[in-house]
C-alpha cells in the first residue's frame, strides 16, 4: 500500500508539473500578440501566470500528501514489525511459553514452591552465552517426621552449605524438613 501511494505521489507531481506547463503555455499564446504599449497591459498575462501558479500549489499539496501517507504507512509497517517481533526476542519470549501448562501446587500456603518445582524452574530457565550450563544437584531423598512423605532435597541442605532466609519444606504438609524455622 505505501509502495502505490508512493506511485500515485509521483503521477500526482508530474500530471500537476504538466497542468501547469500547460497553462503557462496557454497564457503565452493568448498574449503573444496582444499589442502592449504600457506595463499595465501586461496584467491579464501576469495574472494569468499567477493562477497557473497558485494551481500548482493546490495540486502539489495532494502530491505532497499522498507521499507523506506513503512515508506514515511504511513507517507503521516498521513498528508493528519492531513491536511484535523484534522487541518479544530482545525480552526472550519463546512460542514455548504459551503451550506451557503450570502445574499446581500441593499445598494451600502460596507462593512457596517446593525443592522440585525450584529445580525445574532453573533448569528451563533461559542461561546467557557467558553463564555456566545448568548442572543438576545431587539430590537426597528425605522423610518428612509429621507426615511420613518422602522429597527429593538438595544434598547441600544436609551439609550446611544451602539455607539462609528459605527452609525445605514438606510438599504435603508444609512442615519444615530442612534448613533453619
Amino acid at each position: 500500500p505505501s509502495a502505490i501511494l508512493g506511485y500515485l505521489s509521483y503521477v500526482e507531481g508530474t500530471a500537476c508539473a504538466g497542468k501547469r506547463d500547460d497553462c503557462k503555455r496557454e497564457c503565452f499564446e493568448s498574449y503573444e500578440n496582444a499589442d502592449r504599449q504600457f506595463q499595465s497591459q501586461m496584467k491579464g498575462e501576469m495574472e494569468c501566470y499567477v493562477n497557473c501558479d497558485s494551481e500548482l500549489v493546490r495540486c502539489s499539496a495532494v502530491s505532497t500528501n499522498l507521499i507523506f501517507g506513503a512515508i506514515f504507512l511504511a513507517a507503521g509497517v516498521l513498528v508493528a514489525f519492531c513491536i511484535n517481533v523484534v522487541i518479544p526476542h530482545i525480552i526472550g519470549y519463546d512460542e514455548s511459553d504459551d503451550k506451557r501448562v503450570f502445574e499446581v501446587r500441593s499445598a494451600y500456603i502460596e507462593p512457596f514452591p517446593n525443592e522440585e518445582q525450584q529445580r525445574k524452574k532453573e533448569k528451563s530457565r533461559r542461561r546467557w552465552f557467558w553463564q555456566d550450563k545448568y548442572q543438576p544437584p545431587d539430590v537426597v531423598e528425605v522423610v518428612c517426621i509429621e507426615c511420613n512423605h518422602k522429597s527429593l532435597l538438595d544434598a547441600k541442605w544436609l551439609k550446611a552449605k544451602k539455607g539462609g532466609m528459605d527452609s525445605a519444606l514438606c510438599v504435603r504438609c508444609r512442615t519444615i524438613i530442612a534448613g533453619v524455622a
